[in-house]
């Protein structure tokens, strides 16, 4: 396996936004820029991740399978090994992309921004298939010190409000060939939660939810399934 990460550095770039512009230089007054500031200002560090895996198993086999196959540098078997008839190869592979970084909006607001994509592949007896899964948005906002801006200070020693919302995407079937189903997620968990500890000492978390999904099935006549659900829950404790 491999793996990058690197950096994009946007808040130290968004800091420059930030400071006063110099005496004679107009150029940060322009109303041009003026939403360009306003967006990179808020803006934090985005990281991305590539990576790649692979991986290969041998079932039913007498004898080394190679040096190259069990150090990952080859996915061939040693010419020699000794294999049943009905010995099993499989050979994967997977391929991922991500990218996150966080926006402040307002004082005490920051919302998580995310986004994942996985492309793998499986070589079986029946043949390589193709799997492709793609997250975006993934969103996961976070509104802390609720209570001083709505000024429930002495009710109050912190009230916080969340919500997350991902959308999710996932395909399957052979490979180079149409896709045989696909699945679609949408999901509100939390759709809204509250996380309240009140000056007396008790401790609330309310929290409600939201789940869609919607599969269709190619191999089935094109078969299509839609499922929602939704969940409340309520704790109190002190």
């Amino acid at each position: 396996s491999a793996r990058v990460t690197t950096t994009f550095p946007l808040a130290r770039f968004g800091q420059k936004f930030k400071s006063a512009p110099a005496r004679g230089d107009t150029s940060g007054r322009s109303p041009l820029a003026a939403p360009f500031r306003a967006v990179l200002s808020r803006l934090q560090d985005v990281q991305t991740t590539f990576a790649f895996e692979r991986a290969a198993s041998a079932s039913r086999v007498v004898g080394s399978p190679g040096l190259a196959f069990k150090t990952g540098f080859s996915q061939r078997l040693d010419p020699e090994l000794g294999r049943a008839t009905s010995s099993l190869v499989v050979n994967a592979r997977r391929y991922l992309s991500q990218a996150n970084t966080s926006v402040q909006p307002i004082a005490g607001l920051s919302v998580d921004v995310r986004a994942d994509h996985q492309l793998a592949f499986n070589d079986a007896a029946f043949g390589a298939r193709r799997v492709l899964t793609f997250s975006w948005p993934d969103l996961n906002g976070w509104w802390r010190e609720l209570q001083r801006s709505l000024g429930l200070d002495r009710t109050f020693s912190s009230l916080v409000l969340n919500s997350h919302y991902t959308h999710k995407r996932e395909d399957q079937g052979p490979q180079g060939k149409p896709i045989e189903t696909r699945s679609t997620s949408t999901n509100w968990v939390p759709l809204l939660g509250w996380n309240a500890s009140l000056k007396n000492g008790l401790r609330a978390d309310v929290t409600t939810g939201l789940q869609k999904t919607e599969s269709r099935d190619d191999r089935s006549a094109g078969i299509l399934r839609l499922r929602t659900s939704k969940n409340h829950d309520i704790r109190l404790t002190k």
